[in-house]
């Protein structure tokens, strides 16, 4: 009895064991059949959107390749450890794709919906706001300008809209358990595919002509103004940065004209002359235009710019040309100057006090005593520090009132004192009743004899 036992066990024992070598070839078999079968679907998708394919069967994925000429095309199905273990990818390479981008779909919190999206660090920023809302984009910032035109972020951004989707350094392609599902899904992955390679890639054509090209026909104002500082900064003696610099300063966007004239030199100082003067241009570049035009050009070149400067009614271009006059000493804006000081603030006043003080001239002395008319402190020691240079006998009247005074600040009695005993020491004592003579080419306020002996003002 205990034989037969042992024998059925036995018996038993390799049944199991054909029953289980026996499941395995039949699962292997059902994986093969499935495999063939998954492969010649892909196969005839593949070829129907004209791509030659060959295939890989592996222990653990499978693959099929293929190419059109110009892009090639990887369809796997793969192991991985995480959730789902089978993934599918969908890869396009080649065909010009860049090399160093890689971009995804922005994931926004909750919170974002009552803040300002703010770029992550390394971001690359196209300035199209939609797009830059909607994709993250690393990689080399020219490199992104270039190859991302108009059409080409369009076709990103629908792409990237597709669950899976990804753009990665020199491919695109899609990730996800259900890319295979059946052949229609994989036609029009792989058409989306196609159609945004066939965009984002730049046909062999120079970078400095395709930065050109975006930088000039761009619809968006911010893209085309980071296109024309990217080639200029970094093309500067292609004959593409001059076209774009040239087509620069005819359009109506004022930062765009500013960047084209500044690169031109001589040849951009009637636009930058032009832009100071410009009242719709904000009053920062328009200060960005003044300096540029003071501190490369001539002061022939920038007198017409200061004019306008001085006439812009803008106190921060105003105080930036008043300056400049004072540091070029030129006195042919004296007049100028002169008619800012009705109804300035103290700050502006007494920059003018200061500037006309170095300036000198017959108007100055008017403006001067005007401004010395003012309640503000400041503006009272900078008007009688100026007219201890410039000032007349005619000076010293309104001065006198300012060296006393219960009332009066000790800062502005020393400065009027100093002021009073310069001018005296420069033009001699005129006490009551007594006259002065006049030293110097300035002969305001001298007398002389006249004919018959009576004394007039030397002038008449």
């Amino acid at each position: 009895m205990p034989r037969i036992i042992a024998f059925l066990l036995a018996a038993l024992g390799v049944v199991m064991v054909i029953a289980k070598l026996g499941m395995v070839i039949f699962l292997a078999g059902a994986r093969w059949l499935y495999v063939n079968w998954t492969l010649r679907r892909w196969d005839r998708a593949l070829k129907s959107l004209g791509f030659a394919t060959n295939t890989k069967n592996r222990l653990i994925d499978y693959q099929l390749h293929g190419g059109n000429g110009r892009f090639e095309i990887r369809v796997k199905r793969g192991f991985r450890f995480g959730w789902p273990p089978f993934v599918n990818t969908v890869t396009l390479r080649g065909g010009g794709l860049p090399d160093t981008l890689t971009a995804r779909a922005a994931k926004r919190s909750f919170f974002s919906l009552f803040s300002e999206p703010q770029p992550e660090l390394g971001e690359v920023v196209t300035g199209d706001s939609q797009f830059d809302e909607s994709v993250v984009l690393h990689g080399d910032p020219q490199e992104a300008l270039a190859h991302l035109d108009a059409e080409a972020r369009r076709s990103v951004r629908r792409l990237l809209a597709q669950s899976g989707a990804y753009v990665g350094a020199a491919e695109i392609g899609f990730e996800g358990p259900k890319t295979d599902s059946d052949p229609q899904t994989l036609r029009r992955l792989v058409t989306d595919l196609v159609s945004a390679g066939e965009v984002l890639s730049n046909d062999g054509r120079p970078r400095p002509e395709t930065l050109a090209h975006n930088a000039i026909s761009d619809p968006v104002g911010a893209v085309r103004l980071r296109n024309l500082r990217a080639l200029l900064a970094a093309f500067p003696e292609s004959p593409d940065a001059r076209r774009a610099a040239q087509q620069a300063m005819g359009t109506t966007d004022h930062y765009a004209r500013f960047e084209g004239a500044r690169f031109l030199g001589n040849d951009g100082v009637p636009c930058m002359v032009a832009l100071v003067g410009d009242a719709l241009a904000v009053v920062s570049l328009r200060t960005q235009a003044l300096s540029w035009l003071l501190s490369e050009r001539t002061p022939q070149q920038a007198a017409p710019a200061l004019e306008a400067a001085l006439r812009s009614g803008h106190e921060q271009l105003e105080r930036a040309a008043i300056k400049a006059v004072a540091d070029l000493r030129y006195g042919g804006l004296t007049p100028a100057i002169g008619d800012l000081a009705d109804g300035c603030n103290a700050e502006t006043a007494v920059l003018i006090a200061e500037t006309l003080g170095l300036l000198g001239g017959t108007a100055v002395e008017q403006v001067l005593v005007a401004l010395l008319r003012r309640r503000d402190n400041t503006v009272r020691i900078a008007c009688a520090q100026a007219l201890s240079k410039v000032g007349s006998v005619l000076a010293v009247e309104p001065l006198l009132p300012l060296t006393e005074g219960l009332f009066t600040s000790g800062d502005v009695k020393e400065a009027a004192k100093d002021a009073v005993e310069k001018i005296r020491a420069r033009i001699g004592p005129a006490d009551h009743g007594r006259l002065s003579l006049v030293e110097g080419d300035d002969d305001r306020g001298a007398l002389t004899l006249a004919h018959n002996g009576e004394l007039s003002l030397a002038d008449d």
